[in-house]
């Protein structure tokens, strides 16, 4: 079962990467714009980066997919035991083994 820690530790890092995806969405260079750049600026910087709408963008999207992840984390509707080639672990698998 996952508590509230490891909920909100899903969420912070689903938050991370879906930052990550949205952060060029939009986002025109001052080299794009034809923008004159003043001296010390970098021409590949974002004219107008739209932060707050970004970050409410990635808010509600990793609140739908770390909801999905939750989902699929409390259901369990998949399991292992199907997969070839696994061991099985099962209540007595340490008292066969050494060194558990």
């Amino acid at each position: 079962m996952i508590n509230i820690v490891g909920g909100a530790a899903i969420y912070l890092i689903v938050w991370a990467l879906v930052l990550f995806v949205v952060l060029p969405w939009g986002t025109h260079s001052h080299a794009e714009t034809g923008d004159t750049v003043e001296r010390g600026t970098e021409p590949g910087a974002p004219v107008r980066p739209m932060m707050w709408r970004k970050a409410f963008i990635t808010t509600i999207i990793a609140a739908v997919i770390t909801t999905g992840i939750m989902y699929l984390l409390i259901t369990r509707p998949f399991t292992m035991s199907g997969v070839p080639g696994l061991p099985t672990f099962d209540a007595n698998y340490c008292n066969n083994q050494k060194g558990c």
